[in-house]
């Protein structure tokens, strides 16, 4: 008889986007628009695909990277709160001199091939985890498992028993 249990290897996507920890924050950005494939999780790595942490779009965003404009303008005061040209460009300098190793999550909740889809189901809904990386020891990032690839494997299971199998 056939096991019906699912593994983590056997839904993980392995063809992964991943970038280096000097990957500055233009260069992030440039992925997220440019790649289609990239959800909103791009896994860190040094050589040999050892997991440092993960990014997020959530990340760029949160943590203030963009360039401040003027704060306000009094035409009657002028200069009343005007934080200036100056300011812009400070903050500007900031998000260009900003590496992804500078806001990246560093403890990142993983998963190994051989974890069950229930445990990989669990994880993802009590953690609020939507994108979870695969990794083998020591702590090799071999892949990647989304929310659409668990209910992917849902859809397949349940086909599977309604089937017969």
């Amino acid at each position: 008889m056939k096991s019906q249990i699912c593994v983590a290897r056997e839904i993980m996507r392995q063809n992964l986007l991943t970038v280096k920890a000097d990957t500055t924050i233009n260069e992030l950005i440039s992925i997220f628009l440019r790649d289609k494939e990239v959800q909103d999780l791009i896994p860190v790595v040094e050589e040999d695909n050892k997991l440092l942490g993960v990014v997020t779009m959530g990340d760029i965003l949160y943590k203030k990277l963009y360039p401040y404009g003027p704060q306000y303008i009094d035409v009657i005061d002028a200069g009343s709160y005007y934080t200036g040209y100056g300011r812009y460009m400070t903050s500007f300098q900031k998000q260009l001199n900003t590496y992804v190793t500078d806001i990246m999550t560093r403890h990142v909740r993983c998963v190994t091939p051989d974890t069950s889809l229930e445990s990989i189901m669990l994880l993802a809904v009590d953690g609020h985890i939507p994108n979870i990386p695969v990794i083998e020891k020591p702590n090799t990032l071999v892949g990647i498992i989304t929310r659409r690839d668990i209910l992917k494997a849902l859809e397949n299971t349940s086909s599977n028993f309604s089937n017969g199998n």
